[in-house]
């Protein structure tokens, strides 16, 4: 299952993030390691894969279901 936003837990609360504006960002360091999945009711925190041989995606944070 591609995901292509996920959310982020800011201290001025949540934020909708996609793939194409999480490397523009100034508090990109801070954003990749606070982001979780955007269904309701899940809680799983998710992990950004920045692009290499393939595009970049999120993917769920190892341990985590």
């Amino acid at each position: 299952m591609a995901v292509f936003e996920v959310i982020y837990r800011g201290p001025d609360g949540d934020e909708l993030i996609t793939l194409d504006s999480i490397e523009g960002r100034e508090d990109f360091e801070e954003v990749k390691y606070d982001i979780y999945c955007t269904t309701t009711g899940c809680d799983c925190r998710m992990e950004y894969v920045p692009r290499g041989i393939k595009v970049a995606y999120f993917k769920k944070w190892r341990g985590n279901d």
